[in-house]
């Protein structure tokens, strides 16, 4: 027993260990994001609400059935069953009857409902899958700025460090009687910017692990460890030509709000013809069946037909059929067909104007990805030639052969040529991934 408990406790503090330092991948936090967000549970309630409906709507087309039975005592005065005259006595009846009633024609209103709530249930699937979309690309941006700060920060502690010794070579140089207190108090000055610089990059750092946590749904008091290993994002940008017309095409049929736009327009033709099919008349048809036993409560030796003589003996049926013809309802059918083709005509409008949208959304997209893939290539350059630029002041700079405010103007210009190039590396990424939805990949399908 001993052995065993000690196990578990080994398993469990291992399971915790193994917990702490498991590395999140893009595609790790966008699945937890999905799976722990209340915006997709409640989504997934309201589509099982749609699937409720629908199956409702299919249930309207078969009849309606009821069945009843009432029991009844009363005393007093009543007619006799066997001499059909009043007597003072106590009865007890027993009633049952079964009854059924179906619409034949109501302007083909149930069958336009079973279509719309088809409808609101494909609705409910795109809905559900934008919501998902809309999770993985704000996940994807908050995680993309975690790492854009973790580099950030590696390269203000390079610079850190380089200050660091560069006021330890020029404490020694004053030492030395080759430098001024004037050096010393530049490169303590120029230290401390460089430390300020590196708290601040720290401070947006654990702010946007904060955003990330906050897009994953992920407890804010657990550590959540960054996947910096593979290190895709740092793979030359690759731009091929797409045509904007293809882009177009699978966007209409692919982004869950156009096609949404579109099942919009859809449901309102629907109401448009059930609103106009109901002013001709309705029919339905109906029937039933009813019985009853009854006897005596005080004259036990009054002759009583048997229970299911009774119940053969005073069967009933009945059917029935109804026409309600329409004739005048202040106009109210005639206003409900017009607010409908007002609402499908406003429905037409958004359809359109999103359809512009999409295309100016989608040609800009294609603009910023070869923009920033050519911009990312000259930044690369830049800062290739501004690493070499400012390795040789350093040198110029220890052998007395350039002053510091020149070799902070150096330094400051690698700095910028640093953030330049890393700016432009993730916000290419971002619009490539932009445009590859466009053109029907989804953010948590594609490959990173």
């Amino acid at each position: 027993m001993r052995n065993l408990i000690i196990y578990l406790l080994l398993l469990i503090l291992s399971t915790n260990l193994y917990a702490q330092k498991k590395l999140w991948s893009i595609k790790d936090c966008m699945e937890y994001a999905i799976n722990n967000s209340y915006r997709v549970k409640i989504q997934e309630l309201n589509n099982k609400n749609t699937d409720v409906n629908y199956l409702t709507a299919v249930l309207n087309t078969v009849p309606s059935i009821s069945a009843g039975t009432g029991v009844t005592t009363s005393f007093g005065r009543s007619v006799s069953n066997e001499t059909n005259t009043f007597i003072n006595t106590a009865n007890l009846s027993n009633s049952y009857s079964i009854s059924g009633s179906m619409t034949l024609f109501n302007g083909f209103s149930v069958i336009n409902g079973i279509k719309s709530a088809k409808i609101a249930q494909l609705q409910g699937k795109e809905t559900h899958q934008q919501i998902i979309d809309d999770i993985c690309q704000r996940t994807m941006q908050a995680f993309f700025n975690v790492i854009y700060y973790t580099e950030l920060i590696s390269f203000a502690e390079k610079k850190v460090e380089t200050s660091i010794l560069n006021l330890h070579f020029v404490t020694i140089q004053e030492e030395l009687g080759l430098k001024g207190e004037t050096d010393i108090l530049e490169n303590e000055a120029q230290l401390a910017s460089d430390e300020y610089t590196l708290l601040q990059y720290k401070n947006q750092y654990d702010y946007e692990v904060l955003n990330l946590k906050d897009q994953m749904s992920f407890p804010l008091d657990e550590d959540i460890n960054i996947d910096m290993t593979d290190q895709w994002w740092n793979i030359l940008p690759r731009y091929t030509q797409n045509s904007s017309d293809d882009i177009f095409r699978i966007a209409l049929n692919f982004l869950p709000e156009m096609i949404n736009s579109q099942l919009n327009i859809e449901n309102m033709k629907l109401n448009l013809k059930t609103a106009k099919w109901q002013q001709l008349p309705s029919i339905s048809l109906s029937g039933g069946y009813s019985t009853s036993f009854s006897k005596g409560i005080k004259n036990a030796k009054s002759s009583v037909d048997p229970f299911f003589d009774q119940l053969r003996h005073k069967a009933g049926q009945s059917v029935g059929a109804s026409v309600s013809i329409p004739v005048f309802g202040r106009l109210s059918r005639r206003s409900s067909i017009i607010r409908t083709k007002n609402n499908l005509k406003i429905y037409e409008y958004n359809y359109e104007n999103n359809v512009r949208d999409l295309e100016k959304q989608i040609e800009r997209a294609l603009k910023d990805v070869e923009s920033k893939s050519t911009e990312y290539i000259q930044a690369l350059k830049k800062l290739s030639a501004q690493e070499r630029v400012h390795e040789i002041n350093q040198k110029r700079y220890e052998e007395g052969l350039m002053n510091f405010i020149e070799l902070q103007n150096s330094s400051n210009n690698l700095s910028n040529a640093q953030i330049q190039k890393l700016s432009t590396q993730f916000e290419y990424h971002i619009k490539k991934h932009l445009l590859d939805y466009y053109s029907g990949v989804n953010y948590i399908e594609r490959e990173f």
